[in-house]
């Protein structure tokens, strides 16, 4: 996790400001910026690629900071509603700048809110794929001790990730990870992940695979396998593919060679 210098520096810059108003009495005015540096503090925070990382990981740094990114939204949400009830009781909206004011004040609420929605829906999305990536990891960690090696989040050159990538004796496989039920784009989505681990592995071919959150028996969709978790490892076990040399494909993808 890391920021640049000029984002710590603005977010330094932007607590002392909010200290300050509060210093003087403004409690809403600082609870208003301490609540937007909060926000766009999480909103700049960048995640270093780290293949020794549990699986699950990555999706669970990204609950929370967009938890934080919401923590903030509400700071400065409580605030603009108190600021609005404090100028409903002092009568604002007799005057031609009050009202101005007020309907402000209401129209970024309801911005507030609808970010506040927004940005929690996907704050929850990134926790329950956390918790499937964690449940996939775990169910394929067993194939370390039977000479396979195992990936959990390889990065893409042009963005996104692999979700999983196991290579040994019996094949070489890209994992894809859905927390519910299987849906046909998912296919393409685990077709490409294989696509460029193929390239990154120097290989012939891998096997893309959809790892779905609901019981399914392994059962070929296209060119892509579906299953659930549970029956993943005994599945690769049972695969009869063009073996892979473990100590290669590390040494492809940058990794220490055990």
């Amino acid at each position: 996790m890391r920021l640049r210098a000029w984002e710590s520096a603005a977010a330094v810059l932007g607590g002392l400001l909010s200290f300050l108003y509060l210093a003087v009495g403004q409690f809403f005015v600082a609870a208003t910026i301490l609540g937007f540096t909060v926000f766009l503090l999480a909103l700049r925070i960048r995640f270093d690629a780290n293949p020794d990382e549990r699986a699950g990981t990555h999706a669970l740094r990204h609950f929370r900071v967009e938890t934080a990114e919401v923590l903030g939204l509400l700071i400065a949400l409580v605030a603009t509603l108190a600021t609005t009830l404090v100028g409903a009781l002092h009568h604002w909206q007799r005057e031609r700048l009050g009202s101005v004011a007020l309907f402000a004040l209401y129209g970024m609420e309801i911005l507030l809110m609808m970010e506040i929605q927004r940005r929690g829906d996907s704050a929850l999305s990134w926790l329950i794929g956390s918790r499937a990536e964690q449940q996939v990891g775990a169910e394929l960690e067993s194939l370390r001790d039977k000479g396979w090696l195992v990936i959990h989040r390889l990065v893409k050159d042009f963005g996104g990730d692999v979700d999983h990538l196991v290579c040994g004796p019996h094949g070489a496989y890209a994992i894809e990870t859905k927390s519910g039920r299987f849906a046909w784009r998912q296919v393409g989505q685990a077709q490409a992940s294989a696509r460029f681990a193929q390239s990154k592995l120097g290989l012939s071919g891998v096997v893309p695979v959809v790892c779905v959150g609901h019981e399914f028996r392994p059962t070929l969709k296209g060119s892509a396998w579906v299953m659930s978790s549970n029956h993943l490892v005994p599945w690769l076990l049972s695969r009869r593919d063009d073996a892979v040399d473990v100590n290669r494909a590390a040494t492809r993808l940058e990794l220490p060679v055990s």
